[in-house]
């Protein structure tokens, strides 16, 4: 794929896709194994039940995540692969309205912001 085409596919994938989680799911971060799309914001529904939300390594150097939790009721644990406080880190939502802002920064990712629980 060349430069041109690389850039103008991420910005289409860049039209941002809402996602709502309800269930063991794995972040698509916009890489070639996700097939270029970025799943952002990611709304999470732990009324349910419990369950573990993953995010991979990121595709681009400031790009951003935003994990939110609109309906609660269970714990759902959100897995980070790689993140600035520390590999396989984890934070739990339980509570309407608990976030965390993430941006890539090239190696893992770091907090910008949370409502709640950081990634530990």
């Amino acid at each position: 794929m060349s430069v041109g085409n690389e850039q103008i596919t991420y910005l289409r994938a860049l039209d941002l896709n809402k996602k709502v989680v309800n269930g063991t799911y794995s972040v698509r971060t916009g890489r070639v194994t996700d097939t270029f799309v970025i799943d952002n914001p990611v709304e999470v529904d732990g009324s349910v039940g419990t369950f573990t939300l993953t995010v991979s390594d990121g595709y681009k150097i400031g790009q951003t995540l935003l994990i939110s939790c609109q309906t609660a009721g269970n714990n759902v644990t959100v897995t980070v692969t790689h993140h600035l406080n520390g590999d396989a880190g984890t934070a739990t939502m339980d509570t309407v309205d608990q976030y965390l802002y993430m941006i890539w920064t090239g190696t893992e990712w770091a907090t910008l912001s949370y409502g709640g629980n950081d990634i530990t």
